[in-house]
C-alpha cells in the first residue's frame, strides 16, 4: 500500500498478478466477499481500480 506525500487521505494499492484468470478468482473469492461485507464501502470515499500491464523495465 502506498499513501500520497501531498493527500494523505490518498492510498494506492498495487498488486501483480501471475494471471489474469488468479486475479478474476482472487475478486470472485471468499476473501474479497469477506472483505466486502464488513463495509468496506465506509472506509473508501472514492475508489477507481485500474488494470494496467507493464511497458518498461
Amino acid at each position: 500500500m502506498h499513501q500520497s506525500l501531498d493527500d494523505g487521505r490518498i492510498r494506492i494499492f498495487v498488486e501483480t498478478w501471475e494471471s489474469e484468470a488468479e486475479w478474476r478468482a482472487h475478486m470472485d473469492g471468499a476473501t474479497m466477499q469477506r472483505f466486502q461485507a464488513r463495509g468496506v464501502g465506509d472506509y473508501f470515499a472514492d475508489f477507481a481500480l485500474h488494470r494496467l500491464t507493464k511497458i518498461a523495465g
